[in-house]
């Protein structure tokens, strides 16, 4: 584009800017900087801006050149108080934080220099070996969770594991007081399930273990908003007093010759988690909570039953069609499909 070309409206230009930042993968993102700066001061602004509201720390190098960024910039730390954080806590970075010094000391310092606070943050758990520890006491998320209590205004959480192992760890002794969103895209898994009808038994004793998977909802005490990307059996998790909405995906995934593309609730046990207590109100003044299954065009199977348990349960039950038919199935919709107790 010559400079007497017509220019593109500026909220245009940062829409792209933002979108190509965010989209663009770690050996892409800072030659993405570099090329975009170049093209006038405008544009160098609007890329400083989008690299600030949404920063994104995959590994030492990220770390590196925001350093540079906030140093060189005076208007910096009021832009990354209002961020979107995202970490990859992937073996390099744990690698990074650990060196020099102890992780306490250093890791959390890095990263709080560059974000001092932040409201949302998105955190991707690569787990590099199977977490199956005998050790009772074995707790691979407290420097998760440490990082976590340096941020005091952190509301929305997506906790992101691309894949969990079966194994057994201890909850961190450490609470987060300010989330009242989080989201997990897979929730982690444990081998102590045959035991937690006695958990809250065993919580009692001094030195007992709380597991991590049973017991990770309440280390957000004021939580309001938890999300599920993947199913996970419900009747295995105790939340706090504070929840009052859960939200499942349930996707038109599964596929049979006779019936095509479908979606499924037989992985979240819905009806049995209900029976268990889960989101009971312990009071008769508490409110009303609701469980939002986001899903195809068509029904789910099993959203006859969890919309019965639901309706004995007291407890609210919407579906909303946001997913369309996948490739290959002609989508056909006659109108918006949404049922709400």
């Amino acid at each position: 584009m010559s400079v007497d070309s017509p220019r593109l409206p500026p909220e245009l230009i940062e829409d792209i800017v933002q979108q190509a930042w965010v989209t663009t993968d770690a050996a892409g993102r800072w030659p993405l900087y570099q090329a975009v700066s170049c093209v006038c001061q405008q544009w160098l602004d609007i890329m400083i801006s989008a690299s600030l509201r949404y920063i994104v720390l995959e590994n030492p190098f990220d770390i590196e050149m925001y350093r540079k960024l906030v140093s060189r910039y005076s208007f910096a730390r009021t832009l990354t108080q209002r961020a979107h954080l995202r970490i990859d806590l992937d073996h390099r970075m744990d690698l990074f934080l650990h060196s020099e010094s102890r992780w306490l000391s250093n890791g959390a310092l890095a990263i709080t220099q560059i974000v001092p606070d932040c409201k949302s943050m998105h955190v991707v758990l690569n787990v590099p070996q199977p977490l199956n520890s005998r050790d009772m006491a074995y707790s691979p998320y407290h420097m998760l969770f440490t990082l976590l209590a340096n941020f005091r205004s952190l509301q929305n959480l997506y906790l992101f594991w691309p894949f969990t192992y079966i194994g057994r760890c201890a909850s961190p002794p450490i609470a987060i007081h300010t989330v009242t969103y989080l989201r997990i895209h897979e929730y982690p898994r444990c081998t102590c399930s045959p035991v937690h009808t006695q958990q809250h038994l065993l919580a009692q004793q001094p030195g007992a273990l709380e597991c991590f998977h049973y017991y990770l909802p309440t280390l957000f005490p004021n939580l309001r908003h938890i999300h599920f990307d993947k199913p996970c059996i419900l009747k295995r998790l105790t939340h706090p007093r504070s929840l009052e909405l859960v939200t499942l995906e349930s996707p038109p995934c599964h596929f049979l010759p006779e019936r095509g593309y479908f979606g499924s609730l037989v992985g979240w046990n819905i009806v049995s988690a209900l029976l268990a207590g889960f989101l009971r109100r312990e009071h008769k003044g508490d409110p009303q909570r609701a469980i939002v299954i986001n899903t195809g065009v068509d029904e789910p199977d099993g959203w006859q039953q969890a919309l019965l348990a639901c309706r004995e349960s007291g407890v609210l039950l919407e579906r909303r069609c946001i997913y369309p038919y996948p490739r290959g199935k002609p989508a056909v919709v006659t109108r918006p499909m949404t049922t709400c107790l």
